[in-house]
């Protein structure tokens, strides 16, 4: 039977849970924001439990500049301080992530984005996958790029799938044709610039008539009036909007298959801490979800109130204080804080990234392939969950053995 990798875009899911509670949660015993916390495990909730996904990992931004503030140094600058009360939530996101084990996946210079693609071009180069689709959870229009037979966004609040077939019917266009389109439009959520007076449908009509962005310009004497003088007043950025949107494929991406595999969730790590957020109805679902019993005694008051003060157990994000460099614009109505047809944008918290694939001096060495060997053995929580960024070790296989210098899926 086909698999089935499930690949989360993670900041845009936590956005989107965030601005979908408009008044907001807090926990009864520490008092500390949660409706971000919420809304992110009822999507886990869902994933796990009605999808079933065969792996699952969830990607990233990474802390600091990426190569596209290189290219542009306007980008992203205009976004909003990211609210205080998501700040504080996101460490206990990471918590919830780790504790239902699924892999948090970021590389420090690119974005989640370019996470979630580089881990696609992977599965789909590798013939050890072919029979593994991939499912990305996000509506982000930027990875409409990456769709092909075997990859669809997915919105799991809507149950809705964008495929190839349904970008061509809502759009028009083809998965070919989206960054030529997104170059066109810009977005204004990124900064990115496009050309004035022109919006999706015209984009897509004049891609759709001249094939691409270098068509359009092979035949500039075709266009009339206000557009061509608008397009020729672009054209000498456009090459840099293009770049600017297109992602990255080719990343040495921290990933494999067999860390990715779905496994019960850990009920010891859970149910604590959803007793001291106050997430009463969520318990039974993970203790079904973890098999057996899943008994576990509640978290007297005390030790509630002791593991508050102690900020409530946490996982460190590098120890740093979150990025406020990338702030996020204010929300529109229907809870996505966006307003270029793209999900829930990032607040670029630190990641962290996992132990074994760090080099020295912080940068990320060559990857192994993706392991197919279908193992639902628990790996090690170094693998599994998000660490300390300065804990270097040299790149490994999951198994011990010395990674290769050519990353495949195998």
């Amino acid at each position: 039977m086909p698999e089935t990798l499930y690949l989360i875009d993670g900041f845009a899911q936590i956005f989107r849970a965030y601005y979908a509670i408009r008044n907001g949660m807090r926990s009864p015993i520490t008092s500390e924001p949660t409706h971000a916390v919420f809304g992110f495990a009822g999507m886990l909730l869902k994933l796990l439990g009605q999808l079933k996904p065969d792996y699952v990992a969830v990607a990233v931004d990474s802390p600091g500049k990426t190569f596209r503030d290189e290219l542009y140094l306007p980008y992203k600058a205009t976004r909003r301080e990211t609210p205080e009360d998501l700040t504080s939530q996101i460490p206990r996101v990471f918590e919830l992530i780790e504790g239902f084990g699924i892999p948090i996946v970021g590389v420090p210079g690119i974005e989640a984005d370019d996470v979630i693609a580089s881990i696609v071009q992977r599965v789909l180069d590798d013939s050890a996958c072919a029979g593994l689709s991939v499912r990305i959870v996000s509506k982000d229009k930027d990875l409409e790029q990456l769709l092909c037979d075997r990859v669809a966004l997915f919105d799991i609040h809507t149950d809705t799938t964008i495929d190839v077939a349904a970008l061509l019917a809502n759009k028009g266009i083809t998965p070919d044709q989206v960054i030529d389109v997104l170059a066109l439009t810009g977005d204004t959520v990124d900064n990115v610039p496009g050309v004035a007076g022109i919006g999706l449908k015209t984009a897509a009509q004049l891609v759709q008539q001249f094939g691409s962005l270098d068509g359009i310009f092979a035949n500039i004497d075709q266009i009339k009036g206000k557009r061509r003088d608008n397009l020729e007043k672009a054209r000498g950025h456009l090459p840099l909007s293009r770049t600017l949107v297109t992602l990255k494929r080719d990343a040495q991406v921290p990933f494999t298959l067999k860390i990715a595999r779905a496994r019960p969730p850990d009920a010891h790590k859970l149910i604590p801490l959803f007793q001291q957020l106050g997430f009463h109805r969520y318990q039974d679902e993970v203790r079904r979800l973890a098999g057996g019993d899943g008994a576990v005694p509640p978290l007297p008051l005390g030790e509630a109130a002791q593991r508050a003060g102690e900020g409530g157990g946490a996982p460190s994000t590098n120890g740093a204080p979150v990025d406020r460099g990338r702030p996020h614009p204010s929300p529109l109505p229907g809870g996505e804080g966006t307003n270029s047809g793209r999900e829930g944008t990032s607040p670029h918290p630190p990641a962290p990234s996992p132990t074994l694939t760090r080099g020295e001096g912080g940068s990320v060495r060559q990857l192994p392939g993706i392991e197919t060997d279908g193992s639902t053995s628990s790996s090690s929580p170094a693998l599994r969950t998000a660490v300390r960024a300065s804990s270097p070790s040299p790149a490994v296989h999951p198994d011990g053995a010395p990674s290769s210098p050519s990353p495949r899926v195998s």
